[in-house]
């Protein structure tokens, strides 16, 4: 997988011992799917030695969303943190992609960080983003309100085909 070169390392590129690095995003670097981001800063620790690398970073982004009620777009702030370790332990049996341990890469692969940073703020939005406007001081969201049109008083005439259809009974 090619990824974005801001979140790509090579292993063998990283001093030995603990070290940092930060990286920042603008748009369109990270594909959010139906959100987009607008800014984020990427804060990386590595901590490298002879048997295995740590990567830790946490994530500070403001993403752009689409509010489920009004359709307006609206920018909410993320916060995330995440943690890997690449080691050389592993047997092939062992590998478990699905968390936080991996194999290291082979010596001129660079590993790619972009699914890990993407999903690590994919996680902490909303499933049904709101917009600000929704929410009232104490955090609640406020519910709807109903609008009559027309005058109220007045009944409308009854359709002729429901009375067909009732003496159908």
């Amino acid at each position: 997988m090619a990824g974005n070169g801001k979140l790509s390392f090579m292993i063998q590129d990283l001093p030995d011992g603990k070290s940092t690095n930060e990286v920042f995003l603008t748009e369109n670097e990270l594909n959010l799917g139906e959100s987009s981001l607008f800014e984020a800063k990427i804060e990386f620790e590595f901590h490298k030695t002879q048997w295995f690398v740590d990567v830790s970073f946490s994530v500070n982004a403001v993403v752009k969303s689409q509010c489920q009620r009004s359709l307006k777009w609206f920018n909410t702030s993320v916060e995330s943190t995440y943690h890997v370790t690449y080691s050389s332990e592993y047997v092939d049996d062992d590998i478990d992609f699905s968390g936080g341990k991996k194999p290291f890469p082979t010596p001129d692969e660079p590993v790619h960080l972009d699914d890990e940073v993407r999903d690590s703020i994919m996680l902490e939005l909303p499933i049904r983003p709101l917009h600000p406007d929704y929410i009232d001081e104490n955090g609640q969201i406020t519910p709807f309100k109903t609008q009559t049109f027309g005058e109220s008083g007045e009944e409308a005439p009854e359709d002729p085909r429901w009375q067909a259809l009732k003496k159908l009974k």
